[in-house]
């Protein structure tokens, strides 16, 4: 589905991904763990067209996309959730979930038949429907994560990549967010999932990759992950 083979990418500092190579297959969440730095941000902007990469290639379905413009990205089936939320906050929270509606090609191969609609995103995310008519700066932080997931989904993504749904939020929130995410799996959405809560991630993830330096240094499932003390603290600063 999505592939990175050897990306290299970075910015005016310098490179950051060195050879990062992953992939996502159909249906299956993949969580992307590494500390701050490692380069997780990069490669969700590289496979956005948010960056362009140095060396090395992006598939989606075979089809080469590390050249194209965001706005293609999209159209093909691929959404982001940013780190920060970044919503329309002088706009209502169904004006954030019109304005990214969009229709996609009946019968188009692969296509998810564009089932996000308005109905079916209040009855994953209530509390938006309670907050329809309220403006972005007086959601709380967990609402605006909500809706920001809420609004990707609107552009009928076939992969969502979600950098760091979790962060910064209450207990209770973290729990809400990562019940969505599992709500979504089991819709066959697949996802990209950077996160900070490894305990969110693991609970979620049917893959895991973590990166160091901007390549990876480790992978497998995650119950094996969980399992590995040694390779939490030396990757992620996890305590032994």
């Amino acid at each position: 589905m999505l592939r990175l083979v050897d990306v290299y990418a970075g910015y005016s500092e310098g490179l950051v991904l060195k050879g990062l190579s992953l992939e996502v297959r159909e249906r299956q969440v993949v969580a992307l763990l590494g500390r701050n730095g490692a380069g997780k941000t990069t490669a969700l902007r590289a496979i956005m067209g948010l960056l362009p990469i140095q060396r090395g290639e992006i598939t989606w379905r075979g089809e080469p996309i590390h050249r194209l413009q965001p706005h293609q990205i999209s159209r093909r089936g691929i959404a982001l959730v940013p780190q920060g939320r970044r919503i329309f906050p002088s706009l209502t929270v169904r004006e954030n979930l019109l304005i990214a509606a969009r229709q996609r090609q009946t019968g188009e191969e692969g296509a998810t038949g564009g089932g996000w609609t308005l109905k079916r995103i209040y009855e994953i995310f209530p509390v938006l429907r309670q907050r329809d008519r309220i403006g972005g700066t007086r959601l709380s932080g967990g609402e605006q994560q909500m809706l920001a997931i809420a609004r990707a989904l609107m552009t009928q993504p076939e992969l969502l990549l979600c950098d760091e749904p979790s962060e910064g939020l209450a207990p209770i929130m973290v729990e809400r967010v990562a019940g969505v995410l599992t709500t979504l799996k089991k819709s066959g959405l697949a996802i990209l999932l950077v996160e900070q809560n490894l305990e969110v991630a693991l609970s979620v993830a049917d893959y895991v990759y973590i990166i160091d330096d901007g390549r990876v240094v480790y992978q497998g499932l995650p119950g094996e992950l969980a399992r590995d003390q040694a390779t939490q603290v030396r990757f992620l600063g996890a305590s032994a």
